[in-house]
């Protein structure tokens, strides 16, 4: 059975992947993101959905806030990487997971009939771990959608 929030996390793995192309894939580990860093994922993302809220109601439909969570890692050469190579990197990735949240707000999720409208982005600083040579980048955002009651 496919409910409203399953659906927007399908196309949203799909315009994710649209717009970071073929050099980053879904991680295999998608709650657990750091997990992944066992040399064979240099570029990964995962796509969550967190909370929901009633935004709104109106006669005959409820509308929801739903809140999703999208990280992505790329990973650096495994060799000693001065400050301005690894800042460079983390731009990249922040430049990147930026053109999503673009994306998802052009698109509407990718699901128009579906999502009302994206807003509240809130992207974390980038989170480098040392041992793996990975960067990371948190995004959260609300996607509003209506559903018939």
């Amino acid at each position: 059975m496919s409910t409203t929030t399953q659906d927007l996390v399908n196309a949203i793995k799909v315009r994710v992947a649209a717009v970071l192309g073929g050099s980053y894939s879904e991680a295999p580990y998608q709650i657990d993101i750091e997990r992944n860093s066992d040399g064979n994922q240099d570029n990964v993302y995962s796509v969550m959905h967190l909370g929901i809220i009633d935004s709104t109601t109106v006669t005959r439909s409820v509308t929801y806030d739903q809140e999703f969570q999208i990280q992505a890692t790329s990973v650096w050469i495994n060799a000693m990487m001065s400050d301005s190579e690894q800042m460079t990197a983390s731009i990249a990735l922040q430049d990147n997971v930026r053109d999503i949240y673009e994306d998802l707000v052009n698109t509407q999720c990718g699901l128009p009939g579906t999502c009302l409208i994206v807003r509240g982005l809130n992207m974390d600083e980038p989170e480098y771990d040392e041992d793996s040579k990975m960067v990371l980048i948190t995004m959260t955002f609300v996607a509003k959608y209506r559903k018939l009651i």
